[in-house]
């Protein structure tokens, strides 16, 4: 192993994210999101902008700093934003790996935290979704740096500046995602514990206070601004309505004749159904997502570590903070998946983070038994090297498949209405693929109402399983394009001509849509 294996760790996950990159030509559907608020950053004032999104601000603003950077290698358009957004994650996800070595050999040693590093470059998933077009990669930055430093706040090591950064960190994180919000308030929870149950820990109180008085100030100046603490905490205790009420566009806006209860009009197709999975279910959803995230081996491994390795640890006060984390945010998962019946391999990348020290250190645990049964044997070491270049080999061609190959036939229409369409003319995108590689106005199916009044709205685009669903929004659509729009082009969902096709129609404007019926 090198003296300084990081810098070397780095330039292999700098390696993958580049090939993942480079096999990318569409945001990710929240990504279209976030592009969208950082080009408001660039047109009104960035208040505005705060306050007129459900979307924390961080990752956009910083999207629109990397745009530029981006801009003299691309150009103007759709592929700057595009791999701008894509930067900004891959770079959060390599500086990740900073804190994680520095968590890890607090835990441990060096060597366990230079495997574990190594592990976590390589898996895939953490992967995929850290050249994504999405915020997670920068929230586990900050969640990432938070913690390692509060776990060097709660150890006597740490000192007032340890504190300050987790404060800034976690704050920080919270401008991108709620959910970092719980790392500090464990580390000042266990932190105030500590001084009656474990008094060798006993971190200073100035320390504490420093820390959730920075983080404060940046969540109470996002409040002042926003109005809210959050308006994705907001919606998400907004989860017992029925995601119908949540989710339709309001009906005051959409022109006379379809703005009646026979009309639905809903950005995307919803379940009707506010809880659909037991806490059984959920917990089974969340093991397997986490699992899921570890590649399962890690997770076993993992477990391994924590059963053999946790008596080893060096670090008292960052097993404890671990833990209690661990337990509250699993709380937290298996809530929302039982709101929401859904859940993402990426909303537990927190845990599977917290999970690698221990995988690595059972990993050296499971090599030093075996060494003990069989011996220094001369095929052991070169036995060691074979493994990892597969693990390698396997990583790059899992990072090298195109990413999302489902969605070619927006980038079909998408190119499709570049070619054909006038100036001013808009586009209303269900999906929001097309409009985005066309670069031309558009609307989302949010602002469905004011799409329809609009008399430069020229084209739409919508996927055929969105038409043929048996379901009332899709009646609505096949009857407002009946009445009101003329298919000029199909493109098929995959290059091989599989999956559902993309439609786009000419929209005809002024449309009477009195005694119409979907």
């Amino acid at each position: 192993m090198p003296r300084h294996p990081l810098p070397w760790i780095i330039a292999v996950a700098a390696a993958l994210h580049a090939l993942g990159m480079s096999r990318t030509d569409l945001p990710a559907q929240d990504g279209l999101k976030f592009i969208r608020v950082a080009k408001g950053f660039q047109e009104r004032p960035w208040w505005d902008v705060v306050r007129g999104t459900d979307q924390h601000p961080l990752y956009p603003a910083a999207i629109i700093l990397a745009e530029p950077l981006v801009r003299p290698l691309t150009g103007r358009g759709p592929d700057a934003w595009r791999i701008a957004a894509q930067s900004v994650s891959a770079f959060a996800s390599l500086a990740t790996l900073v804190p994680l070595y520095w968590f890890s050999k607090r835990l441990f040693d060096r060597k366990t935290a230079a495997l574990a590093t190594l592990l976590w470059a390589l898996l895939p998933l953490p992967g995929d979704v850290g050249h994504d077009t999405l915020s997670d990669p920068l929230a586990l930055l900050c969640f990432a740096s938070a913690f390692a430093c509060g776990a060097a706040t709660l150890d006597r090591q740490g000192g007032l500046k340890t504190a300050l950064a987790c404060g800034l960190a976690s704050g920080l994180g919270f401008l991108t995602r709620p959910e970092v919000a719980l790392a500090p308030v464990v580390m000042v929870v266990v932190g105030l514990l500590s001084r009656v149950r474990l008094p060798e820990l006993r971190p200073a109180l100035p320390r504490l206070t420093g820390l959730a008085a920075v983080f404060l100030a940046l969540l109470g100046s996002y409040a002042l601004v926003k109005g809210e603490v959050s308006e994705k905490l907001a919606l998400r205790r907004a989860a017992a309505l029925p995601p119908s009420a949540a989710g339709k566009v309001s009906t005051n806006r959409l022109p006379a004749g379809l703005d009646g209860p026979d009309w639905d009009f809903s950005p995307k197709e919803e379940s009707g159904r506010t809880c659909t999975l037991g806490p059984l279910a959920a917990t089974k959803l969340v093991v397997h997502a986490w699992a899921e995230d570890l590649a399962g081996a890690l997770a076993v491994m993992a477990a391994w570590g924590v059963w053999r390795c946790r008596a080893r640890a060096d670090s008292r006060a960052a097993v404890t903070a671990s833990l209690v984390f661990a337990c509250l945010f699993t709380f937290v998962l298996i809530r929302h998946t039982t709101m929401w019946g859904y859940l993402s391999g990426r909303h537990t990348l927190t845990l599977a983070w917290l999970a690698v020290p221990w995988a690595a250190a059972g990993i050296h645990d499971l090599r030093a038994r075996v060494r003990s049964r069989l011996g220094e044997r001369s095929y052991i070491r070169p036995l060691r090297w074979a493994v990892l270049a597969v693990v390698v080999v396997v990583s790059f061609s899992l990072q090298n498949r195109q990413a999302h190959p489902s969605r070619w036939g927006y980038v079909q229409a998408g190119k499709w209405l570049e070619d054909r369409a006038e100036t001013g003319q808009k586009v209303l995108d269900t999906r929001g693929w097309a409009s985005f590689v066309s670069d031309l106005p558009a609307y989302d199916p949010w602002h469905m109402g004011e799409a329809l009044k609009d008399e430069n709205l020229a084209y739409v685009v919508v996927g055929s399983d969105e038409l043929r669903a048996t379901t009332k929004r899709a009646a609505s659509l096949r009857a407002l394009l009946a009445a009101a729009a003329t298919r000029v082009a199909s493109f098929s969902g995959r290059e091989d001509g599989r999956g559902p096709a993309v439609y786009v129609y000419r929209y005809w404007p002024g449309t009477n849509w009195e005694g119409l019926r979907p």
